[in-house]
């Protein structure tokens, strides 16, 4: 992942904007890769999967384990 390549490069000493930068230009491949209304349609299905915001808990969405 782009995101964990960048944080373990800076950790490593890296410098952080540079390495913001080549993450930032891994996700734009990746957007222009698969385009931009098909990234929305995987967003949209995300955000209804349990956990995905704090309004759509597994407790608000009543499929909490209760012992």
């Amino acid at each position: 992942m782009s995101i964990d390549r960048m944080c373990t490069a800076v950790w490593a000493g890296a410098d952080p904007k540079a390495s913001l930068e080549t993450a930032a230009a891994e996700w734009n491949e990746t957007t222009d890769r698969l385009g931009v209304d098909s990234q929305k349609g995987f967003y949209t299905e995300f955000l209804k999967l349990p956990g995905a915001t704090a309004d759509n808990t597994v407790e608000k969405l009543g499929m909490a384990v209760t012992l």
